[in-house]
């Protein structure tokens, strides 16, 4: 579970590859393949500064979506 996480990230934000999609999210990130032509982008510059913003900015995610569904239960 963690490596497929830490692969996951590594694809997504470290290298800047296409997001999966429904159907490929239930395949591990080594086995999934892209589109013939997408190269991998520069990588990431991971700073102290820009994983607090990432957290910070998840963080305000997750309260939104939490408010939104207490929302949705009082109804």
């Amino acid at each position: 579970m963690a490596r497929e996480k830490l692969e996951a990230f590594y694809l997504s934000r470290f290298k800047r590859m296409p997001r999966p999609t429904e159907e490929e999210k239930g395949i591990p990130p080594r086995m999934r393949t892209f589109a013939d032509g997408i190269e991998p982008r520069e990588p990431m510059k991971l700073t102290v500064d820009s994983i607090l913003d990432s957290q910070a900015k998840a963080a305000s995610a997750y309260k939104a979506a939490k408010a939104r569904n207490r929302g949705k239960q009082r109804r």
